[in-house]
């Protein structure tokens, strides 16, 4: 098995890094710790260059795939970038890729640039009371501490079931039954909220828990892997 990258993919990563060393220097990092708007140019930017159609890698025929959105994440890590990045591709498309062709429609919705978020109950989770449920045709939320959720249009929500590997994966935009409450954060450019939703969902779809769940993994690690190569 070959696990090195491609040309093709160092490449991506080289470009990624030369457009966001002009558009995303420390200075730019430290305006958006207290401008809480500043990072929607960059946003656009990348949805123009089409960082953001990685969400659809498993369902398109373009031949990008994992190893080509880990890469991008570690360049935007690199330059702490102050984006979505890991939020949207990573870590909600990633949970949205396991519904298959049902979620394909909400996959583009991120690929054209709309940002979302993952919501998803920790394996270890003991409390009595599931804090996502999908109960009577609505999906229930209760927490606290999600990243980038005052940025987000859709919050996809992986719901519990009774059997620990089968989970719902469900959609939520932005609107009527979605309360979205800013807490503090330790790195201001990257905002955190707390999160009540009763709400219908626009789709719903079951899936592998696990396999819904591992490309959130791989997305956070290859993000960290960025951060500690700019810190070294």
């Amino acid at each position: 098995m070959n696990l090195a990258p491609t040309t093709d993919q160092l490449d991506l990563r080289e470009s990624i890094r030369d457009v966001l060393s002009a558009q995303c220097p420390p200075s730019f990092v430290r305006q958006a710790m207290s401008d809480d708007q500043a990072w929607r140019g960059l946003w656009s930017t990348a949805v123009e260059l089409g960082w953001t159609s990685l969400a659809t890698r498993l369902v398109d025929d373009s031949g990008l795939g994992t190893f080509d959105l880990v890469l991008t994440l570690e360049a935007c890590g690199e330059a702490l970038a102050p984006l979505p990045m890991v939020s949207s591709v990573g870590l909600a498309a990633g949970a949205l890729q396991a519904g298959g062709e049902a979620m394909a429609n909400e996959l583009q919705l991120i690929a054209d640039g709309q940002v979302a978020t993952l919501i998803a109950q920790p394996a270890a989770h003991r409390l009595p009371a599931a804090p996502m449920a999908l109960r009577d045709g609505r999906v229930h939320v209760s927490v606290g501490e999600i990243t980038d959720a005052t940025r987000a249009d859709t919050f996809v929500v992986l719901c519990a079931t009774t059997d620990p590997a089968r989970s719902y994966v469900a959609t939520v935009p932005i609107g009527p039954g979605v309360t979205v409450t800013p807490t503090p954060s330790v790195d201001p450019s990257r905002p955190m909220a707390r999160l009540e939703i009763d709400a219908e969902p626009r789709a719903v779809e079951s899936v592998d828990t696990s396999e819904a769940l591992a490309p959130a993994m791989a997305a956070l690690a290859a993000e960290l892997v960025g951060v500690a190569a700019a810190a070294a």
